[in-house]
């Protein structure tokens, strides 16, 4: 999972742009269908921001506190939030 932190920004946008058009899709008279890919779509797009996060978390120097678990909270609140909504 470190490629992620490897990825071209064009393959960034490509994922994201593939994250909305599956969170935008409509399957006609299949409800649970729809609702699975708008789902996936939305995860994709929240989990991509946690995992930069959490890969980035560990270049840090030594000296450079930050509170990780503050990071994960505030990332599942978010993820939580947005489903609620959803």
């Amino acid at each position: 999972m470190k490629r992620i932190l490897s990825i071209k920004h064009w393959q960034l946008f490509l994922i994201s742009v593939l994250a909305l058009f599956l969170s935008s899709f409509t399957v006609v008279d299949y409800p649970i269908i729809t609702l699975l890919l708008n789902l996936l779509g939305s995860l994709i797009t929240l989990i991509i921001p946690f995992l930069l996060g959490y890969y980035l978390f560990f270049y840090l120097d030594d000296q450079i506190n930050l509170n990780y678990k503050l990071f994960v909270i505030n990332s599942f609140i978010a993820l939580g939030s947005f489903l609620f909504v959803l």
